[in-house]
């Protein structure tokens, strides 16, 4: 059983997740480079030394959004329930999609960690490589329960990542009516079937 926080710890937890939350909004309008601790301060309504006692420095809020991304990564993953290879698809990339168009810190992860080791192997280590270790495993699953053909596991698994990724990127580009109209679901259940049935046409006489 999980002990239940203290109303100090509480209201620390709350504060932590409002400035994260003003951080991401600021680093997302200005870029990383030229937010500034003071700025995001100021949306957060806090005072700029309680950023740093809690944080550190503005790389350490980068990093406590990521933190904050890898835990509802987790819990999207830890939710899925699927027997057939269908549902698995359909529900992990409606997970990812929905915090891609939440957060939209991509573009902002992987330009810092072309210039920074530290946020590459925060990225790499704790959301790439623990959402592909996840995914092989569920993969490799259906494979040996006969539900899913013979496939390479971490092929699939990265080719997975390499859809959420390319429309984490779309969503924040911005500028697609049809990406902004569409619901996760609906993004999710449309990439499903394509992934699924592919796009050749049935031969003559089959059911489509």
């Amino acid at each position: 059983m999980i002990p239940e926080q203290s109303p100090k710890a509480r209201r620390i937890a709350g504060r932590k997740l409002k400035i994260l939350d003003a951080a991401a909004a600021v680093f997302a309008d200005k870029g990383y480079q030229r937010a500034t601790t003071r700025e995001i301060a100021r949306v957060a309504d806090v005072a700029e030394g309680t950023i740093y006692n809690y944080f550190g420095n503005k790389q350490g809020l980068l990093l406590g959004i990521l933190q904050q991304i890898v835990a509802e990564t987790g819990d999207s993953i830890a939710a899925i329930e699927a027997d057939d290879v269908a549902s698995l698809v359909e529900q992990a990339l409606e997970a990812r999609l929905a915090l891609s168009k939440k957060h939209r810190m991509l573009l902002t992860f992987l330009h810092e960690a072309r210039l920074n080791p530290e946020v590459l192997t925060f990225y790499t280590t704790h959301l790439r490589d623990h959402l592909l270790e996840v995914m092989t495993e569920r993969i490799t699953i259906l494979h040996q329960l006969g539900i899913m053909r013979p496939a390479d596991a971490r092929l699939v698994a990265r080719i997975f990542l390499a859809i959420v990724i390319g429309f984490g990127v779309q969503f924040e580009l911005g500028d697609d009516a049809f990406l902004a109209e569409e619901t996760p679901a609906a993004l999710a259940r449309g990439i499903t079937d394509v992934l699924l049935n592919g796009l050749q046409k049935p031969p003559v006489g089959e059911n489509t």
